[in-house]
């Protein structure tokens, strides 16, 4: 929490850096491979965007990651509305995982769940298999 406390008190204006981000993200169609996708969706310069434009430095690593996933871009889809949900949701889907239990990535390559062994994961494939462990459970993942 302290990280994030710095970086919002060195950039106050990070709302609004993040919604003129948002434009940035439409665009791009879907391919098969992962790698491809990240490419063609221009992930590593959205990265480099949000992290230097938006948060001005302050966050990197797997808590940037984690922050793109879990606010950034459904923040964004939610602000932008329904023209640009698929653009994002497609983004959202091949970024890079952020915090994630060990044991979850563990599952994850142990069932391949990214397409085979060597391949890179996306935040979609963890949710996926979230959802279906969730599944399993006595409750349906409805909890209690």
């Amino acid at each position: 929490m302290a990280q994030y406390a710095r970086w919002v008190a060195s950039w106050p204006d990070w709302p609004a850096r993040l919604i003129e981000l948002g434009g940035a993200f439409a665009g791009a169609g879907v391919t098969a491979a992962l790698r491809v996708r990240r490419k063609s969706l221009g992930l590593t310069a959205a990265r480099t965007r949000l992290m230097q434009g938006v948060c001005g430095g302050a966050l990197g690593g797997s808590r940037l990651d984690t922050f793109a996933c879990d606010a950034v871009l459904p923040l964004l889809a939610a602000r932008m509305g329904e023209g640009a949900n698929g653009a994002l949701e497609e983004r959202w889907r091949a970024w890079t995982p952020g915090d994630a239990p060990a044991e979850l990535l563990r599952l994850a390559r142990e069932f391949e769940v990214s397409g085979g062994r060597g391949e890179p994961l996306g935040q979609g494939d963890l949710q996926g298999l979230l959802g279906w462990l969730a599944s399993l459970s006595p409750a349906g993942g409805r909890g209690t």
